[in-house]
């Protein structure tokens, strides 16, 4: 068992060295604010008055239980037709990369980890509850490559994008081999044959998701 004893044997400070000292640091700490001021920069874009400016920050992170292999998800955003935009250079869409699946207990799971980014704006000088806008969607098809390097459709999904951020969503899919070529689907919808199966053409977005 040992026993400490401690003593403060340092004299007293005189005023004028505690003034010295809060000059020292007062003075190190403006010029650390002005260094942080200076990564930072004074300018700043900002927000046309009364427009909304979405950023989202997205990644395709896997798809599961699908009966091929050699997955790959197309995707694309549409903007609701009324008070939407976004930045002529803006990509909406995308492709991910092809990837071989993986067992994961019963299932078999394709991790794609795809990043992808875009901004949009809503633009309407109306801010009552009853002019809320309709929000972006996102559609997505998921196809599989063979040996021969034929497509194959294995399903189509949409979600509407979350209006808070955070959020993990998990689209419903559908496949489109149960619809066959003569059942009654959308007016905006057509089952064509594509790669090595039924596929659905959307009249007006076919730009984005049947090149």
């Amino acid at each position: 068992l040992w026993k400490y004893t401690i003593d403060n044997v340092s004299p007293l400070a005189q005023p004028e060295e505690e003034e010295r000292e809060r000059r020292v640091f007062k003075d190190l700490y403006g010029r650390h604010k002005e260094y942080l001021s200076s990564l930072v920069g004074t300018d700043f874009e900002m927000t046309v008055p009364g427009a909304l400016r979405l950023f989202v920050n997205g990644e395709v992170v896997s798809a599961q239980g699908y009966e091929y292999d050699n997955l790959y998800v197309h995707f694309f955003v549409e903007l609701p037709t009324t008070h939407w935009s976004s930045p002529a250079f803006q990509q909406l869409s995308g492709v991910t990369q092809t990837c071989a699946t993986k067992s994961l207990g019963m299932d078999k799971v394709a991790h794609f980890s795809y990043p992808f980014t875009f901004e949009a704006f809503f633009l309407h000088e109306d801010e009552s509850s009853d002019a809320l806008p309709e929000w972006p969607v996102l559609y997505c098809k998921v196809l599989s490559l063979d040996f021969w390097q034929r497509y194959r459709v294995e399903g189509y999904g949409a979600v509407m994008l979350p209006a808070t951020p955070g959020n993990c969503l998990s689209p419903p899919f559908c496949g489109p081999h149960a619809l066959g070529p003569k059942n009654k689907t959308n007016t905006r919808l057509l089952l064509v044959r594509g790669g090595d199966n039924w596929e659905l053409e959307v009249f007006g977005l076919k730009e984005f998701l049947f090149l």
